[in-house]
C-alpha cells in the first residue's frame, strides 16, 4: 500500500478557554495531521481507534484519488521519532456505483485487524476487514454484502461494530429485517457475522429483527456490551414517544434504549426507555456505576436502571448546554479513571465555536456536573465538531477528528492534552 507523507503540523495552534473560577492549567490543542482531499483522503468521519503502541486508525468519507472526489480511505496515523505524525493509507475505497464510502468507525481486534462497514448504494451496504500482512501492508476483504433495503438479512449498516469473545462481528442495520410474517417492517436488525474455517466465509445470523412502532426501529449506533453480558443499543425511531413521520400524521416514535438478552437459541428484546421528545443523537457509554451516559440534545443525560430492578429506566439531566460551553454536544462521550466525562460540540451558529469539553461530577454524587471548555477547535464557519467523539490514551491525551472547518477545508486530526 502506498504511504502518504503529506504536510504535518505539530505546533500548538491555540490555548484552551477555562471557564471555571478556580481555573485548572490550560489544555493544549495540537493539529496532528491535515488532509489534502487527494490521495491521502478527505473529510475524516471518525471516531478514531487507538492501538497499544499509540497509533491511530480511522476512515475518511472522500478522497483517495489523485483527481476527482473519491470514496474515501482507511488510514493509520503514527507518531515519529521527531515528534510529528505520519499518515499511511491502508486502503482506498473504489469509486463505483455499487460501492460507497465507509460510514462506521473502525474496530480493532487483538491481532491488529480492523473491521468497518459502509451504508452502501441503494441502502445495501457491506462489512469489511483490513488484516495486516506479514510482509507489510493490509489485506482488504469484504466479509458480507447486504442484499438491499427489503432483505430479511438487513440493509444499510450503521454504527460501530462489536467483536465478541468468539471473534464474531456484531452490528446493526438501519433497514431490512422483518420483511414478512406478522407486522412486516423494514425497521432494521441486529446481526452477527461468524468466521468459518471450512470456507473462510462469514455467514450472517440475524439476532433480532425489529418490528414496528411500539417496538424499537431503525438503530443507528451499533450495540455495546453491558456489564451484565447483554447487548444494549439505541433506535432512532419506534417506542411510545410522540414523534411523527414527515406527513405529520403517522406516529413513528422518538426512539428507544433497548436490550437484547439470549434465551436459548433466540434473543429477547426489552425496551428499557422511550425517548420523549427527539431521537437520541449519539451512542451512549456505560459508566462505572452501571448507568448509561450520552447526548439528548441539548443536554448531557444519564439513563439509570430502576433501583428495584423492575420497570423502565429513568432519565436524569446532568448538564444543560446554555451557552457557558459554546456549541451543542455531538458524538460519543469518553470517561477517565476518575469518572470525568469528555466530549465535543459543534458550532450551532455562525458566531459559535466547536470545542472539546470536560464534565466533572459533583462531590456529593448529585446530578449537577461542572463543565470546563478545554480547547476551541474552530469558530464561525466550522459547523462540525469532533466527528463521532473522542478517544483517550492512558496519559489522558484526547484525540479526535474534524471533518470540515474554516481552517482546514478537508478536515484534520487533533489532540488535546488537559
Amino acid at each position: 500500500m502506498a504511504q502518504i507523507k503529506a504536510k504535518m503540523r505539530s505546533a500548538l495552534v491555540g490555548a484552551a478557554l477555562v471557564l471555571a473560577a478556580d481555573a485548572a492549567p490550560a489544555a493544549s490543542l495540537n493539529i496532528l495531521y491535515s488532509f489534502t482531499g487527494g490521495l491521502d483522503g478527505g473529510y475524516p468521519n471518525g471516531p478514531l481507534v487507538r492501538d497499544a503502541e499509540g497509533k491511530l486508525f480511522g476512515t475518511t468519507s472522500a478522497g483517495g484519488e489523485a483527481t476527482g472526489y473519491g470514496f474515501g480511505v482507511a488510514y493509520r496515523l503514527a507518531p515519529t521519532a521527531s515528534g510529528q505524525w505520519q499518515e499511511t493509507v491502508l486502503h482506498r475505497f473504489a469509486n463505483r456505483p455499487s460501492n460507497s464510502p465507509p460510514t462506521s468507525a473502525l474496530t480493532l481486534d487483538l491481532r491488529g485487524a480492523l473491521y468497518g462497514s459502509a451504508y452502501g448504494a441503494g441502502a445495501g451496504g457491506y462489512v469489511f476487514r483490513l488484516a495486516p500482512r506479514p510482509v507489510g501492508g493490509y489485506r482488504y476483504t469484504t466479509l458480507f454484502s447486504f442484499p438491499g433495503i427489503f432483505s430479511p438479512q438487513g440493509a444499510g449498516p450503521l454504527g460501530p461494530l462489536l467483536l465478541d469473545a468468539s471473534g464474531d462481528v456484531i452490528g446493526t442495520t438501519q433497514n431490512g429485517g422483518r420483511t414478512s410474517g406478522t407486522n412486516p417492517c423494514i425497521c432494521g436488525a441486529v446481526y452477527s457475522l461468524a468466521p468459518t474455517t471450512q470456507s473462510g466465509g462469514w455467514p450472517e445470523t440475524i439476532l433480532y429483527a425489529f418490528r414496528h412502532l411500539n417496538d424499537s426501529s431503525n438503530p443507528e449506533f451499533g450495540v455495546t456490551l453491558g456489564p451484565d453480558g447483554n447487548y444494549y443499543g439505541l433506535a432512532s425511531q419506534g417506542g411510545t414517544g410522540p414523534c411523527l413521520d414527515g406527513s405529520g400524521v403517522t406516529v413513528v416514535g422518538c426512539g428507544t434504549l433497548f436490550r437484547l438478552r439470549p434465551s436459548g437459541t433466540i434473543w429477547i428484546e426489552d425496551v428499557l426507555y422511550n425517548f420523549p421528545h427527539i431521537p437520541p443523537s449519539g451512542p451512549y457509554v456505560f459508566g462505572a456505576d452501571g448507568t448509561l451516559y450520552g447526548i439528548d440534545l441539548p443536554d448531557i443525560v444519564r439513563l439509570a436502571p430502576p433501583k428495584d430492578g423492575a420497570g423502565a429506566w429513568h432519565r436524569e439531566v446532568i448538564y444543560q448546554f446554555n451557552g457557558a460551553v459554546p456549541g451543542q454536544p455531538a458524538g460519543a462521550l469518553v470517561f477517565d479513571s476518575a469518572g470525568n466525562l469528555y466530549g465535543g460540540t459543534f458550532a450551532a451558529t455562525l458566531t459559535d465555536s466547536s470545542v472539546v469539553f470536560e464534565l466533572s461530577p459533583s462531590a456529593g454524587g448529585g446530578t449537577s456536573w461542572t463543565a470546563t471548555t478545554l480547547a476551541v477547535l474552530d469558530t464561525g464557519l466550522s459547523r462540525t465538531g469532533p466527528q463521532g467523539g473522542l478517544v483517550r490514551d492512558p496519559d489522558g491525551v484526547l484525540y479526535g477528528t474534524v471533518g470540515f472547518s474554516s481552517s482546514s477545508a478537508h478536515g484534520y486530526i487533533f489532540s488535546v492534552t488537559p
